[in-house]
């Protein structure tokens, strides 16, 4: 089997990396700090991971080269900026599989500049959380040269349950920001009809159980009743999603088409972050939207 790299063994990518450890696959993870004491560490290296703080290594061991980052800035500099891949003197690596939600017009400026090395590029953004990416249980959204999808094929059915090929680069990181918007426009509906209905005396409960026999039930209003119940553990970052809607934002403006609704939903979470909930779960829009919406009663009783 192709040796591995994987850049980015956080909430996700450490899932990811036990799937393929138990395959039989040949890992090295970079972490750029290697803490022995961090529970990732302890559960990649239980697994049978290499680990290294030098990301040349990765460039000039594996063959294959996973990302798993926060956004296109990090993978960007990590692929083609400075002291990236692209300015490796030796690198091994022949094909890199993207699965950051990222900017589409990212993955499309990357694709031929790793072209130029003779290097495969495909964009794998995935749904799902930290318990699918365990499972092995993802859905990925994948964008990129069919042939090199067929070749890296293999590899998905390792850490995902559904595989789609969409088209070319940039393909799946539409899709996936497609997906992550009504995933946030759910979350908000849900936290605002959660706190109308109890401020008019009826129960959360009473709202979920009438919704979910009814037509305006989906997943993500689900998701976020069951967040709000077990007082959001982190699946998610706020941050993360603002990053997600401002992806959005830029694509829709990329087309020329304005939709007023993204605006808002950014206010919202730009608000909600600047009031500190960036670094919790996403599911946590609930809390800063009764916060803003106590405040604004207090004002107009005032």
């Amino acid at each position: 089997m192709e040796r591995i790299g994987l850049i980015g063994a956080g909430l996700m990518g450490t899932g990811i990396a036990k799937n393929l450890l138990k395959a039989g696959h040949s890992l090295l993870v970079h972490k750029r700090v290697i803490d022995e004491s961090d529970q990732r560490i302890r559960e990649l290296r239980k697994s049978g991971a290499e680990l290294t703080a030098k990301p040349d290594q990765l460039f000039e061991e594996a063959e294959l080269l996973l990302t798993c980052l926060p956004s296109s800035i990090e993978v960007e500099q990590i692929l083609i900026g400075q002291g990236g891949l692209c300015g490796s003197s030796n690198p091994k690596v022949r094909t890199v599989v993207d699965f950051t939600t990222a900017k589409p017009s990212s993955s499309q400026k990357i694709e031929p500049e790793l072209a130029k090395r003779g290097i495969g590029f495909l964009d794998a953004p995935m749904t799902g959380g930290p318990k699918q990416a365990d499972e092995g249980a993802l859905n990925l959204a994948i964008g990129g040269n069919r042939q090199t999808f067929e070749r890296c094929e293999g590899i998905f059915k390792v850490i995902a349950k559904n595989i789609i090929y969409v088209g070319p680069s940039g393909s799946g990181n539409i899709l996936k920001l497609a997906n992550n918007f009504l995933g946030m426009l759910n979350r908000c509906s849900t936290s605002a009809l959660c706190l109308l209905v109890e401020k008019m005396g009826v129960s959360r409960q009473k709202l979920h159980d009438f919704v979910s026999v009814s037509g305006g039930y989906s997943r993500g209003f689900e998701s976020q009743v069951q967040s709000i119940a077990k007082g959001f553990p982190l699946s998610f970052a706020l941050k993360l999603s603002l990053k997600d809607i401002r992806y959005v934002q830029e694509t829709f403006a990329s087309q020329n088409m304005e939709y007023g609704i993204l605006n808002d939903l950014a206010s919202l979470y730009q608000g909600a972050a600047d009031a500190g909930y960036g670094d919790r779960d996403n599911g946590t829009i609930y809390e800063y939207m009764k916060q803003a919406l106590s405040l604004q009663d207090s004002i107009q009783r005032g």
